[in-house]
């Protein structure tokens, strides 16, 4: 519609907001007329919405030796409980690149069943995934991926217990990540070399331990309680981070040469709390209450640091040839706070209250910077060829026992700038040919009891009247600087 005004202006203006509803009206409206052709769905179809392959009769069939079994690659899912039957596998996988879907769902096996998720025996069934469900109840193992290889495998989120051998087993490469095992009849969760262990929980496996790792494999934040066997097993040249072993029938950890163990807790299992092989290196862990060793490196070249030991019925720290020992605390041990073969170096440690020896060490070996306390042997053991330096013994060897704060037993140590106080015996050295040397006694029952043959010169040191200032006292009495001092 066109209106004239007087104003030539108006007129314009009315124009335009004419054209542009024009315009809107039709832009929204569209085309009112249906095109040609039939009429058909607009919707996705459902291989859009749901790509992947549902586990049944009719797109996984199964065979004499399986309920279901997967012959293609690609991404598969569960829709509700699997049940087995006796004498068949619940789902097999007989090609690599197969992901399965749990949804949540359990596969649960019956008396006389075999595996519940299992890799067929051909070879090369790699690159497999099982996820987000419940495997339980089967004769075999729940899931049994190292069969046909496994290799670059994951497993997560999946819960595995009372199956009749493994709960979760995996090749070279597999990541078992999030799940629990339990109550199996073999190992609870198992991976070969180069294996993943993550935030992991084996409880109640009863044949081979709860989790076990290959060479090469990492295993962190996992958790192995009341297993029959092992608790956690690592193979050489493997890490083990921020883990539990507790009340486990044998060690509590068991791991290879080369390995590195940090931060992990291991109490109350029925060997050792952790037992580690040669080249070893434990850091910042804690052992209680086991009934064997609470860390044992009983093996060559191993290193123990900012750890503790507290209460085990044998060592606390039990240590092979040539180890290195530091910043540890031992304590309530049965035997030994500390105990190494030859050639080793124990520092900045801390034994108190042991059954036997405070730190004990073998010829050749080097304890300095240590506290040894109210142990009911000696303060600190050596035999041979040793440097004791620099420590504080207190309170050893007290009746009924009759241990000193020093013990020495043969030839060619050097004992010096040591402090012996309230001990049964202060130093006591029993081989010859040793030096003992600017070291101090107080409040011992005896203070030195040294045998012939020995550098030693003992000295009782003068005592001297009260004083402030800047100056005063009086010398100890000796200008000898190797000389050793009672007080």
């Amino acid at each position: 519609m066109n209106v004239t005004c007087k104003a030539i202006g108006a007129t314009c203006v009315i124009f335009a907001a004419t054209l542009a509803t024009w315009v809107a009206m039709n832009a929204a409206a569209g085309e009112l007329d249906p095109p040609a052709g039939p009429i058909g769905p607009t919707m996705k179809p459902l291989d859009q919405v749901e790509p992947r392959v549902a586990i049944n009769a009719q797109n996984t069939p199964g065979n004499a030796d399986a309920l279901f079994q997967i012959t293609q690659p690609g991404s598969y899912y569960v829709t509700g409980n699997v049940i087995g039957v006796a004498g068949k596998a619940g789902i097999e996988i007989a090609a690599a690149g197969v992901t399965i879907d749990l949804m949540g769902f359990a596969v649960r096996g019956v008396p006389g069943s075999t595996d519940g998720v299992r890799s067929s025996l051909s070879i090369g069934i790699h690159r497999l995934t099982v996820r987000n469900g419940t495997v339980e109840d089967w004769g075999g193992s729940g899931i049994e991926l190292a069969a046909g290889g496994g290799e670059l495998s994951l497993v997560e989120n999946v819960v595995a217990s009372g199956n009749g051998l493994f709960g979760i087993r995996g090749g070279f490469h597999t990541t078992v990540r999030g799940c629990r095992a339990a109550s199996n009849g073999f190992v609870g969760i198992a991976v070969s070399n180069g294996g993943i262990l993550e935030s992991c929980i084996a409880t109640g496996n009863q044949g081979g331990g709860g989790i076990s790792a290959g060479a090469h494999s990492t295993v962190s934040a996992c958790s192995a309680v009341q297993n029959v066997g092992i608790g956690i097993t690592a193979g050489s040249n493997s890490t083990v981070t921020r883990s539990t072993a507790q009340s486990n029938t044998l060690s509590g950890f068991s791991i290879s040469s080369g390995t590195t163990i940090i931060a992990c807790a291991a109490g109350e299992n029925g060997q050792q709390g952790i037992s580690a092989g040669s080249g070893c290196t434990v850091t910042h862990c804690t052992a209680f209450g086991n009934s064997l060793n609470g860390i044992s490196v009983n093996a060559p070249n191993s290193t123990v640091s900012g750890s503790t030991a507290v209460g085990n019925t044998g060592n606390g720290i039990l240590a092979g040839l040539g180890c290195t020992i530091s910043g540890c605390s031992t304590s309530s041990n049965g035997l030994n706070g500390v105990n190494t073969g030859a050639g080793c170096t124990i520092r900045d440690c801390t034994a108190r209250l042991n059954g036997a020896d405070g730190i004990a060490a073998g010829d050749g070996s080097t304890i300095a910077a240590c506290t040894a306390s109210q142990n009911s042997l000696n303060g600190v053991r050596v035999t041979a060829d040793s440097t004791v330096r620099g420590n504080t013994c207190d309170g050893n060897g007290l009746a009924p026992t009759d241990g000193a704060g020093i013990f020495v037993t043969g030839a060619d140590n050097r004992i010096e700038d040591n402090n012996c106080t309230d001990n049964r015996r202060g130093i006591d050295v029993d081989g010859s040919g040793n030096i003992i040397r600017r070291n101090t006694c107080s409040g011992n029952t005896v203070h030195w009891d040294i045998a012939s043959g020995n550098v030693c010169q003992a000295v009782i040191a003068f005592t001297t009247g009260g004083f402030t200032g800047a100056a005063g006292g009086t010398a100890p009495g000796n200008t000898d600087p190797n000389v050793n001092f009672t007080y």
